[in-house]
């Protein structure tokens, strides 16, 4: 008889399944996760993957990992995935490779929600915004919206999310700049990091299109010796945009402490040693300098996350 490898490799998942009903053992729940995950049976993968976590990861820690965030995904289940995400990194060390997984979590997490949001189905553009349940079905009405290019008579209702207490800051955020794009002359209250704010979205910078986020995009292609490092201080200069709106992310004359104090982080989340002394005295900066506006912007990312 083959092995549960063999069968899975095999694409025999009915088997699989079939086979390992009942059991308990390490080895038969893991295959059997992995079997009923490649039948789209993620609900009943999820339950074995953690129910039986510490067993699992004793066994297979990359596998359990992948499944785990796999069916989260499949569901999307985005919040759960990074509470998922928290336990793994605080387990002990596995190996390098079950590292550089949980390393690639946040962006795999990242993409399925833009990809989920990205693609609003039919029936998404006459959802109501009041009517959703849930932060993903906001955006995805927002998403709607935005791909229509106009918010028609939709306009009152997206102002009306600005002010949202049940609606994450990062979705109130998101119909904030809907509004701005469409020059709407209202005014509007927004609720952001413990603020509020009475502001007309006509009268705003639109984000991502200035000549400071412009310049540092370019300058992190430039100055960042890994392209990757390049890629992830983009991102983080976006999300400091985000939670920073509508106020400044930075004063402009701060543009290239920002883009090295950025540059630093997005090397540690790649947990590289980069040599950044180059570009201290290129741009006349102190290290200590740096470390503080890194702090500073980690503890800005951090403080208002998560959907609901």
């Amino acid at each position: 008889m083959d092995s549960l490898s063999t069968l899975f490799q095999k694409g025999l998942y009915e088997e699989l399944v079939r086979l390992t009903e009942g059991s308990h053992e390490p080895e038969d729940l893991y295959y059997r996760a992995s079997a009923l995950l490649a039948l789209n049976r993620a609900r009943e993968s999820l339950e074995i993957l953690t129910k039986n976590r510490d067993a699992l990861f004793a066994f297979a820690p990359l596998g359990t990992m992948k499944g785990t965030i796999g069916a989260r995904l499949y569901l999307g289940e985005y919040d759960k995935a990074y509470a998922d995400l928290e336990d793994f990194k605080n387990r002990p060390y596995a190996n390098q490779e079950c590292e550089e997984y949980i390393r690639d979590i946040p962006g795999l997490i990242a993409k399925a929600i833009q990809d989920d949001i990205r693609n609003p189905r039919a029936e998404d553009s006459q959802k109501s915004l009041s009517a959703a349940s849930s932060d993903i079905e906001r955006l995805r009405v927002l998403s709607s919206l935005q791909s229509q290019g106009d918010l028609k008579d939709r306009a009152e209702e997206v102002v009306a999310l600005c002010d949202d207490d049940k609606a994450a800051p990062d979705v109130r955020t998101y119909a904030l700049f809907l509004l701005v794009a469409a020059k709407y002359p209202g005014i509007v209250t927004f609720k952001r990091g413990g603020k509020i704010y009475q502001v007309v979205p006509k009268d705003l910078k639109r984000p991502y299109v200035d000549d400071d986020f412009l310049f540092l995009t370019k300058a992190f292609e430039t100055d960042a010796e890994n392209p990757d490092a390049g890629r992830i201080a983009t991102s983080l200069l976006a999300t400091l945009i985000l939670v920073s709106y509508p106020e400044e992310a930075f004063p402009p004359e701060e543009v290239r402490l920002i883009e090295v104090a950025i540059l630093k982080l997005a090397y540690e989340s790649l947990r590289e040693e980069a040599d950044l002394k180059p570009l201290y005295e290129s741009y006349d900066l102190r290290p200590e300098d740096v470390a503080e506006k890194a702090r500073e912007i980690t503890e800005r990312l951090n403080r208002e996350k998560g959907l609901n």
